[in-house]
């Protein structure tokens, strides 16, 4: 048999070739190298598993995926079909796109699941500039994805529609660079960079869109992205694999080597270049033939007449370079030279206006001027040039007008602790209140309190809506931001990062904005996206303390302590006044048991500011744990408490005297501390400030023997809850403040509810949470609806059960996670698991943060002790618990089995 044509090969690439001609092409391609090497840019060898031409069944409307509703089908190609849907659940339209796996690359289970991984990798990246993908799944044995539906077309239909000018384009490729930066910036490469996956919506906003699943495909029809393992491919990173669209392709991917961000600059070169002359750079009627005219340098000269520049066609030959060492670094790189040859030229044209000006001033100018007139006006043809636009530190922006000095002194200091770090709120609390009219200070009080006083927050939002005129056009993007977020319930985090995503955008040297987008990407559990604003916020602004902090914050959610505790350390290099740089060390520290750094770190924060509550409060917690006397932390409290807001210090001094009276064995005082709080919160429509009385009586109350007392407590307050307004957000924080499992416990140790009514009310619980939480916060739930509620062997081995389903956290701020933990695999049997957890809850340094919990794990921990026959250190932590409740009043159950166990081991 001849050699393939080129009409053969295509109609093998489009699936037209009849089945018997097909089996004698491939069989001719096993002994044929040079046809081997051509056919593999274009398609697979493998047959695939249907018929060729025979067509996939098209969902109709109304049929689901996953959760999802299919509206009507919008296109189908090769390598899926994608569908308009709605999602029932966030009451949305989305994108569906439904992935071939009937191919080469799709047909096998392991190859299904580097699909799979590769789109949740996908759908980890967050930027405005490329397509969100909401969630990926499995329908039936193909992926699924659902994405952010974009109103619009594809790049080439956006070129094919108009004549775009040379500067319109470069526009929407500088747009799409950043796109693809992004997913370099986190690892991902796209392999498949063309116009036709690249998306222009109708309001000119530019989105890249199908990262990593060039590698996952294996037929299109049209642009052909193929994929060919003529060795086999056994993990998402080998060499061997020709990915991507052959016109695009760089030759490093012709040859089968991997790909790299270059590759995609490549690539990204060869369509922009298209774009602007309306022909790719290389003349080449196969993919042998294009590879030799790549190597050779061969690139089409420019069209006679074109209104491209000659610097920019320069620059894009560049990215066009065979070897990929010679082209740019990336394509950040590539966009960055673009930015410099424009904005020289703006300063060009920006001089030679200012040059006519000058002239016109000096015709039209009285001819009385004196000698010093002469000497201060600049010479007509040499204007001093604008200033290159710099990158824009948060305390750079001017400030607002206001009628007062005091007022403007407190939102000046709120700006410079929001850079630091240190909390603002109260800075501009003070500022609004000082001056009403100060919508900025309302508009930041909102952003940075919501997570603390969602009430208030959502009151100085109001406010700043109603004075949205005075703000300047950046903050009024802030505002609309903060808007879709806190005016939703539960707040709607998507659309806030979305909008956020859309200011840093058109603010790209703006560092606040850059952190603020960072915080809300953040929110909506794109951690790894957060990580690049920051990064970004801080290269905008290296002393942008807030920015590392928030860095470190996600490293130890991850689990990655070690990088959280080293982003510190280079904050406190960087900025010398984020203090709260190094509370985020000593909150790492405190579940740890590092407490004499944290005590280290207290007086460093007092050194500095010695007006810091956090200062006090770390001091405190650090000298409790370390044994110092109850009078010495008792004073830091109040010190702590003396310099908090008016507003503020009730509810923190009962808080902290309730926390007190629990850790000395005063649970009469502790109850009626709670009642106190209880009746002072009565107005108060913030659900966690009854929430919290609650719990602290109830748990009084079973403490010390009154379990039906307890139980009627906890039912009042249940009965009640939906009167006062709920959490409104979905993360770690909001799970940990919703008491609402540990109340149902006390209901069912009072006997007001059964054990199985007890686990249909912890079901609702659960469920109403999952239509809210953050994908990154589901492991909460796990722990403060199962693990923070075990009693018996039955209901840890039930927590195990569901762990796989939710997930273990690695870092529990707050809250003594680890004795949760370790008490749940103790009591389900499995003590060498519990072990470790236990013995770093009970050496952590937050007692008086959650002062039940703390005493509770050591007898616990005194259990599993003695259980491994290591006597001493069983009576030690024994001893802990009698030190504290020994002689509680009126008594202490768990010090009653402290002292049982105790003495049955012969303990001093």
């Amino acid at each position: 048999m001849q050699c393939l044509t080129d009409e053969t090969m295509a109609a093998i690439a489009d699936g037209t070739l009849a089945a018997e001609e097909r089996r004698m092409a491939i069989g001719h391609v096993d002994e044929c190298a040079n046809c081997r090497q051509v056919l593999a840019g274009v398609l697979t060898l493998d047959v695939p598993s249907h018929a060729p031409g025979e067509p996939r069944r098209t969902l109709a409307a109304g049929e689901t995926i996953g959760r999802y509703v299919v509206l009507e089908c919008i296109g189908s190609g090769s390598m899926g079909i994608v569908y308009t849907g709605q999602d029932p659940d966030l009451g949305r339209r989305v994108a569906l796109k439904v992935l071939r796996s009937d191919s080469a690359a799709g047909s096998s289970g392991g190859a299904r699941k580097r699909l799979l991984r590769e789109a949740q990798a996908m759908a980890r990246l967050s930027h405005p500039n490329v397509v969100t993908i909401y969630d990926v799944g499995m329908y039936g044995d193909e992926v699924f994805l659902a994405m952010e539906l974009i109103d619009g077309g594809t790049l080439r239909e956006w070129l094919r529609r108009a004549k775009r000018s040379w500067r319109e384009i470069v526009g929407v490729f500088r747009r799409a660079g950043e796109g693809l930066a992004a997913a370099h910036a986190v690892g991902l490469v796209h392999r498949d960079f063309k116009p036709d996956n690249v998306l222009v919506g109708n309001d000119g906003r530019v989105c890249v869109t199908d990262f990593g699943l060039a590698r996952s495909s294996s037929q299109t029809t049209g642009d052909r992205l193929l994929e060919l393992p003529p060795q086999g491919i056994d993990s998402m990173t080998r060499t061997g694999a020709i990915v991507g669209t052959p016109a695009y392709m760089a030759p490093e991917q012709i040859e089968g080597a991997a790909a790299d961000e270059r590759s995609d600059l490549f690539a990204f070169c060869v369509a922009f270049y298209e774009a602007l002359y309306g022909d790719r750079p290389f003349i080449a009627s196969n993919i042998v033939e294009l590879a030799g005219v790549i190597a050779r340098g061969q690139i089409r000269p420019a069209p006679a007449g074109t209104r491209v520049p000659s610097w920019l066609r320069r620059t894009l030959v560049r990215g066009l370079r065979a070897a990929p060492s010679e082209r740019p670094a990336g394509v950040a790189a590539l966009c960055e030279a673009i930015d410099r040859r424009l904005s020289r030229r703006r300063r060009a044209a920006v001089a030679a206006i200012a040059a006519a000006v000058v002239a016109t001033a000096a015709a039209l100018w009285p001819s009385g001027r004196d000698a010093r007139d002469d000497r201060d006006a600049p010479a007509a043809g040499s204007p001093a040039p604008p200033a290159a636009p710099r990158p824009t530190a948060l305390t750079d922006h001017p400030l607002p007008a206001s009628t007062s000095d005091e007022a403007l002194r407190a939102y000046r200091r709120g700006l410079k602790n929001l850079r630091d770090g240190i909390t603002p709120a109260h800075d501009f609390a003070r500022a609004a209140g000082l001056d009403p009219s100060l919508a900025e200070a309302h508009l930041r009080f909102a952003l940075d309190a919501f997570w603390q006083v969602p009430v208030e927050a959502r009151a100085h939002l109001a406010t700043a809506i109603e004075l949205r005129s005075k703000l300047t056009p950046r903050d009024q993007l802030m505002l609309a931001a903060a808007q879709a977020w806190m005016q939703s319930q539960p707040a709607d985090r998507d659309a806030y990062a979305k909008l956020l995503r859309k200011a840093q955008a058109a603010f790209p040297l703006d560092a606040e904005l850059a952190f603020q987008a960072g915080k809300a990407v953040w929110e909506s559990d794109d951690r790894s996206g957060a990580l690049v604003l920051f990064q970004r916020a801080i290269e905008l602004d290296p002393a942008f303390g807030a920015a590392y902090r928030s860095t470190s914050d996600i490293l130890a959610y991850t689990g990655k302590l070690d990088e959280a505790l080293a982003t510190v350390d280079r904050c406190t290099t960087q900025d010398p006044d984020a203090t709260n740089c190094i509370a985020q060390r000593a909150l790492i520290d405190g579940l740890a048991g590092n407490c004499a750094r944290i005590e280290q770190d207290a007086q460093r924060i007092l050194a500095h500011d010695p007006g810091s509550d956090v200062g006090y409060y770390l001091l405190a917690s650090a000298s409790y744990s370390q044994g110092r006397s109850l009078e010495a932390v008792r004073e830091l409290l109040h010190a702590r408490v003396a310099r908090l807001p008016d507003a503020l210090k009730p509810r923190y001094e009962a808080w902290h005297l309730c926390a007190f009276d629990v850790l000395t064995g005063d649970f009469d005082a502790a109850r009626e501390r709670a009642r106190a709080l209880e009746r002072s919160t009565t107005p108060d429509a913030d659900r966690r400030l009854h929430a919290r009385a609650a719990y602290w009586w109830t748990s009084a109350s079973l403490e010390s023997g009154r379990a039906p007392e307890a139980a009627t407590g906890a039912r009042a307050f249940l009965v009640r809850k939906d009167a006062w307004m709920a959490e409104p957000r979905g993360e770690d924080f909001s799970i940990l403040r919703d008491l609402t499992p540990r109340l149902l416990l006390a209901e069912r140790r009072g006997g007001l509810l059964s054990p199985e009514a007890f686990e249909t009310e912890r079901a609702k619980w659960i469920e109403l949470w999952e239509r809210s939480v953050a994908p990154g916060s589901r492991s909460f739930l796990w722990l403060h609806g199962y693990a923070a509620v075990v009693e018996t062997r039955d209901d840890a081995e039930r927590a195990l059960a569901r762990a796989g389903q939710f997930g273990i956290p690695h870092y529990t701020p707050y809250t003594l996670g680890d004795a949760f933990i370790g008490t749940t695999y103790y009591l389900a049997g499995r003590t060498t698991d519990a072990l470790p957890y236990l013995q770093r809850a009970a050496r952590s340094c937050i007692a008086l943060e959650v002062p039940f919990e703390h005493t509770h794990v050591h007898l616990v921990l005194g259990d599993a002790l003695a259980s491994l026959g290591r006597r001493d250190e069983a009576c030690a932590a024994y001893n802990v618990v009698l030190t504290r409740w020994g002689h509680a009043k009126p008594r202490s159950i768990t010090a009653d089995k402290a002292r049982a166990a105790a003495t049955t081991l012969g303990c001093r």
